[in-house]
């Protein structure tokens, strides 16, 4: 049994731990190059949209063949970084773009999500996915939670999380992660299975269940 920590940003990865590494496609050829045996999850982050974005599409769509590639993401609507920037069509597109990747190369979806849930779950219906979408990094109130799992989709949470939205989630539908925080996995673990009053051994077995379920390649399943 490992831990697994579905999203994280760490480029020193912990030793026993099962990470999905996230990237940008225009990093992912030098990481993947450079650390053979790593998870990647590879997508165009929206503060990463560019009005000229052709090219790194289809250099997405090429990743999606590796067999290190194991999800399209993250990717998403951020509202905030929009307001700024005034990208938010721009940022839709990009999105609903890559879905298209993700639906045609079957892989599971990473959402960033800053005040765009409606939005956000309106695309996944208006492109008919049914590929597993894992919302990452959730910190909103219970009811999106539930409103995110009605749909069928899966909750990741960080070090930061609501503990009533946690508690909202079904079992068979969590993740947690490390993202860009200095905390390591292992105390993701403890202080979600406090939350959850479970034991950690418990709460490993399900999101490793979990991880099983969604990334089935028999080379990705943890030993």
């Amino acid at each position: 049994m490992k831990l697994i920590d579905i999203h994280t940003h760490k480029t020193e990865q912990e030793s026993g731990i099962l990470s999905v590494t996230s990237v940008e496609p225009d990093e992912y050829t030098d990481l993947q190059s450079r650390f053979a045996e790593r998870l990647f999850s590879v997508g165009i982050h929206p503060w990463s949209v560019k009005i000229d974005f052709d090219d790194t599409l289809n250099k997405l769509g090429d990743f999606t063949k590796n067999s290190n590639v194991l999800a399209i993401g993250e990717i998403g609507l951020d509202k905030l970084k929009a307001a700024e920037q005034e990208t938010f069509a721009l940022q839709k597109r990009v999105f609903e773009a890559q879905l298209e990747i993700a639906k045609e190369s079957r892989l599971p979806i990473i959402i960033h999500n800053v005040k765009s849930t409606s939005e956000i779950l309106s695309a996944l219906t208006k492109h008919k996915i049914t590929n597993p979408v894992i919302f990452h990094g959730f910190r909103l109130k219970k009811e999106t939670a539930e409103q995110i799992v009605s749909k069928g989709h899966y909750l990741s949470f960080g070090k930061l999380h609501n503990e009533k939205a946690m508690q909202a989630t079904p079992l068979d539908r969590l993740f947690l992660e490390t993202d860009n925080s200095a905390a390591e996995i292992s105390e993701i673990y403890e202080s979600a299975a406090k939350t959850l009053g479970i034991t950690k051994t418990n709460l490993a077995k399900i999101i490793e269940n979990n991880y099983t379920r969604l990334f089935c390649n028999e080379k990705e399943k943890p030993e």
